[in-house]
This record gives structure tokens, C-alpha cells and sequence, in this order.
């Protein structure tokens, strides 16, 4: 399976999800201009990652996924990002710390925009964290963490978290991680990541279940 497919027909679930549109493989296979036979296993590999579901006479959507569920993913991403950061720290590059300054500058340009869509401002922030996984080096810690990324985005746009963006700003910014990276601070860079999601999970807790939700509660893995 094409890595490139992969990423094209996941970008369209994603993309029509945010419309609440449903798709099936004939659709997916016109856009995409191929054969229904790889739209097929990329699909299969899609409902295995847990981002989507298929319905009889219903068609291909987004999963919707437990709170539970959307916890486990953020302290994935926390220690997976925090490793790939640490990577990046042993041997700062200035090409790779320029596209997370361009990536940085980026984000917080869509989040002060009046007129930005919430895909529009998360996608941007999105794209920090790839940046991150991207150019640390590692191959599978890629490929692991995409998923997990996008099933953040998903669990967002299925539970319709999308205007209410943030409860209070977060202490641990992209700045932050940039500053440690640059000073080759290893363990710096990957606490300041670590604790940057970590504060996204609290975050997305207080949206789904209300600002008045206590921190860190087990009440959380009951849903």
C-alpha cells in the first residue's frame, strides 16, 4: 500500500468529516482517479486504525471515538512527540528548527484570525506536530504517531469540539519546545513537549465534559 494513498484518502475522510458527509469506495474512487481494489485496502487499513467506520446503505464516516479512548491517544502522543523532539535535541539542525519557527508563526497566525475556520486553526497546530515527528529521524515513530494525531483531529470534529478552542492558553507553547531544541536541551525539549500535550489532553477533557471537570480525575476512564 502506497504511503501516498494512505495519506490522500485519509485527508478526504477527514476533510468531508468536517462537513458530516458520508463516502463510499465508489466516491473515494472517482476523486482519486484509481481502481476500487487499493481504495479498498486502504479503507480496510483505515477501519483497523480505528479512524473510521462502515455502514451497510450508510456509507464510510468517522469513527466516533470514547473519551477513554481520545485519553490513551494524548499520553501516547505525549511520550511518542516527547521521544521525537529528544531526537531532534542531540543534534539541532537549523533547517529543521526554521520550518518549526515557519510552522510556530503559522499556527498562532490562524488562531488570531477572526475569519479562520476551527479545521483551518487546528489543522495549522496539527502541522507543528508533524513537523516535529517528521524530521527527528525516525521512520516508525512517524508512522505510529500520524495515526494518532489524526484520530485527535477526528474525536474533535465527531464530538463538534471545534468552536469552544481552548479553555485557558497553555503554559508549555511550540515556543517553548522550539527554544529547547535549538539549545540542544534534550531532556528540556522533552518535558516542554510532553507537558504541551499533556495540557491539550486537560484541555480537551474540560470542552467534552465541562470547565468545571477536575484534572487528572478517574471519573474520565468511565466514559
Amino acid at each position: 500500500m502506497a504511503n501516498s494513498l494512505l495519506e490522500s484518502v485519509r485527508q478526504i475522510v477527514v476533510e468531508e468529516g468536517l462537513h458530516n458527509n458520508r463516502l463510499n469506495e465508489t466516491m473515494l474512487s472517482e476523486k482519486l482517479g484509481i481502481s476500487r481494489t487499493p481504495i479498498r485496502e486502504v479503507l480496510q487499513h483505515l477501519e483497523e486504525e480505528g479512524l473510521i467506520e462502515r455502514r451497510p446503505k450508510v456509507g464510510i464516516g468517522l469513527r466516533l471515538l470514547s473519551l477513554r479512548e481520545m485519553i490513551e491517544i494524548y499520553d501516547l502522543r505525549s511520550v511518542l512527540e516527547g521521544l521525537a523532539s529528544r531526537l531532534l535535541a542531540i543534534n539541532p539542525d537549523k533547517k529543521v528548527i526554521a520550518k518549526l519557527e515557519n510552522a510556530c508563526r503559522k499556527a498562532a497566525e490562524m488562531r488570531e484570525s477572526k475569519s479562520a475556520a476551527y479545521s483551518e486553526i487546528e489543522q495549522a497546530d496539527l502541522v507543528f506536530h508533524e513537523q516535529l515527528v517528521e524530521t527527528c529521524g525516525n521512520v516508525n515513530l512517524k508512522r505510529i504517531v500520524r495515526n494518532c494525531q489524526v484520530l485527535t483531529l477526528s474525536f474533535r470534529i465527531t464530538h463538534k469540539l471545534g468552536l469552544k478552542l481552548r479553555i485557558k492558553p497553555l503554559r508549555y507553547t511550540h515556543g517553548q519546545i522550539i527554544e529547547a531544541v535549538r539549545m540542544g536541551n534534550q531532556v528540556e525539549a522533552e518535558e516542554a513537549t510532553r507537558r504541551h500535550i499533556e495540557e491539550g489532553k486537560e484541555s480537551m477533557i474540560q470542552m467534552f465534559l465541562g470547565p468545571t471537570a477536575v484534572s487528572r480525575s478517574s471519573i474520565y476512564l468511565k466514559h
